[in-house]
């Protein structure tokens, strides 16, 4: 798309959004959130952060404040949240850890970015809340999610069948190095759709996650089977096939579990058989139709190997600095910029300041959608189930992909966060800032969790360690004519094939072996074991298979000291443990006194 009509289009939808009620400026940003990548910028001489979605989360805030102040809408659709406090704690530990406490290995230039990323996503929740509470109508809210899950599935299938990648399309113009202006990628030749996601295993896991929400909205039409059936059927099977050809294969994989877990706290009978019964059938036909198979099973273990790759080299960067991390788009600026998963990705960054603060932010996030699903308001129970299922898809995504960090899959998340709290609030009342807890019963717990976290770190086991760099292509072999590189490569993995395949009855000792990739047949190898003797036997034991297998140019040279050390999660447990011990009581609203208002009290405070 030509960046003119970025921009002119981006100029129209300001203006309905400041022209129009504030459910038609809530539909338009849901839609941009969802149809449209994060990353599409609208072309201006200032800045490129000023992407299209942010400038209409932007323009909604403006008219949001003019509609508060005017009385169009309450002041109380600002009201705060544990939510809130959650991610208000959760910006201090990444802001601190990733900012303050960063590494000179952090360049400072790459903590821009997700620094405002991370702020974006609290002013666009704080923005969108404060929305579906002035909307109050849940069930046309869910329908607006609804409506634009149904236009991102039509999308995948159009994508599908002309194999061209909408986000292309978008970015044509625009020469921005992101994965959404790429052309669709393939696996096993099949085409792999991802609508307005940044790519196909986000477009996967976001489509799961807004299928509840489709269903809620679906529950509600109360008319005959004989005509709910058909359309129901219709729809979700629109939704399917693009979740389907997105061929990811974690959130097809847990797609029947969310749709169920929301049929199931909705308590709509006619709801729960539909969804079991297609789940079973479902399963049935993947299981038995090999031709259904394809894009899932059997694929080369490359895809995996690649993720598992990372990890020991991220927890390695991370492992002098647990507490902070490496800092804030750290391991972007050391070329890893994809993790696979969002808490490797907060444990890399921000240590684990911002993992733990992460972690009970989402925990928070869901417990808030827990309370709707005692609603006696169909619609609200609704509501509140699917956004219940939302959160529950992100905690499960966050290991197969960066689901937090980034803005087209979080901005969604936040969207049903919102319409849960909603509803919570509508079954119980406002919800409190802090939940309030009996102060002895706070102060054992983080004594107890102490207590706890010194007995695990005093009895986890000590290991030794010792890191090598290895090389298995001489010099004045790398400076022959033929490629050295192919051959290298060739040597440093038949190097830590033998490594991995070392015979049982050698000395007990864990290895990292992998290729550097930064010369020719180098590599890097990390031995630990629970005795410095088993270390140097398992060094001894490599370098005799070495000499068997012939390897003539095979070196290890010692890249540090032999290092004493125990498993970084429980040398930190005396500190990490007590912190999600203490957000966890204050933060998560189940069980303890939380302060909801009865409905006696609830017109008082609307009058505040």
């Amino acid at each position: 798309m030509p960046t003119l009509g970025i921009a002119l289009v981006t100029a129209l939808l300001t203006g309905v959004i400041l022209l129009t009620r504030i459910r038609v400026g809530f539909a338009v940003v849901v839609a941009s959130c969802v149809l449209v990548p994060g990353s599409l910028a609208v072309n201006n001489p200032v800045t490129h952060y000023a992407t299209f979605s942010r400038v209409l989360v932007v323009v909604l805030a403006l008219r949001l404040l003019f509609a508060l102040r005017s009385g169009e809408v309450p002041r109380t659709a600002l009201r705060w949240t544990p939510v809130h406090s959650a991610f208000v704690v959760f910006l201090g530990c990444v802001y601190v850890a990733g900012i303050v406490l960063a590494t000179p290995q952090a360049a400072t230039s790459h903590a821009y970015g997700p620094a405002l990323d991370l702020l974006d996503q609290f002013i666009f929740f704080v923005v969108v809340l404060a929305c579906v509470r002035a909307i109050g109508d849940l069930r046309w809210v869910l329908g607006v999610v609804s409506v634009v899950l149904l236009t991102s599935a039509g999308i995948g299938v159009i994508e599908h069948i002309t194999s061209s990648a909408w986000g292309h399309w978008l970015f044509r113009h625009a020469r921005v190095p992101t994965d959404a202006a790429n052309q669709l990628e393939r696996r096993n030749n099949n085409v792999r759709v991802r609508g307005g996601a940044e790519y196909a295993l986000q477009y996967g896991w976001v489509t799961a996650m807004l299928l509840p929400a489709l269903l809620a909205w679906l529950a509600g039409w109360r008319v005959r089977l004989s005509r709910w059936l058909p359309l129901t059927l219709l729809a979700v099977g629109l939704v399917l096939l693009a979740e389907y050809w997105a061929y990811s294969r974690t959130a097809l994989a847990f797609l029947g579990v969310l749709v169920i877990l929301a049929a199931a706290g909705m308590r709509e009978r006619r709801l729960l058989i539909f969804t079991v019964a297609g789940f079973a059938v479902g399963l049935t036909l993947f299981v038995s139709i090999g031709a259904l198979q394809n894009g899932f099973v059997g694929l080369p273990s490359g895809y995996v190997d690649v993720r598992t790759g990372r990890l020991p080299v991220i927890l390695q960067l991370a492992a002098s600095h647990p507490l902070h991390g490496i800092g804030l788009g750290g391991l972007s600026s050391l070329g890893l910029r994809s993790t696979d998963t969002t808490y490797l990705q907060l444990y890399g960054d921000t240590g684990l300041l911002g993992l733990v603060s992460g972690v009970v932010l989402l925990l928070t996030a869901l417990a808030c959608c827990l309370r709707g699903l005692r609603s006696t308001v169909r619609s609200d129970r609704a509501a509140g189930a699917a956004a219940l299922a939302a959160a529950v898809a992100l905690l499960i995504g966050g290991l197969a992909y960066d689901a937090l960090r980034s803005l087209s899959s979080a901005r969604p998340f936040w969207v049903l966060v919102a319409i849960g709290v909603a509803a919570s609030e509508h079954a119980r009342g406002p919800l409190p800032r802090l939940v309030v807890r009996d102060r002895r019963v706070l102060v054992r717990s983080l004594v107890v969790a102490e207590l706890v976290g010194w007995v695990v770190a005093g009895f986890a086991p000590v290991h030794y360690a010792r890191q090598y760099q290895f090389t298995t292509v001489s010099v004045l072999r790398e400076a022959h004519p033929v490629d050295p590189v192919t051959e290298g490569t060739t040597l440093v993995h038949t190097v830590c094939g033998m490594v991995n395949d070392l015979p049982p009855e050698g000395p007990s000792a864990s290895y990292d072996c992998r290729d550097l990739q930064v010369a020719a047949g180098v590599g890097e190898l990390r031995v630990q074991s629970a005795t410095p003797t088993k270390v140097a036997s398992a060094v001894d034991l490599i370098q005799t298979q070495a000499a068997t297998a012939e390897l003539a140019a095979f070196q290890l040279i010692p890249e540090n000291s032999l290092q004493r050390g125990r498993d970084t999660a429980a040398a930190w447990a005396p500190l990490w443990l007590p912190m999600a011990t203490g957000l966890v009581l204050l933060l998560v609203p189940v069980g303890g006194r939380s302060r909801y208002l009865t409905s006696a009290k609830r017109s008082e405070v609307a009058t505040i």
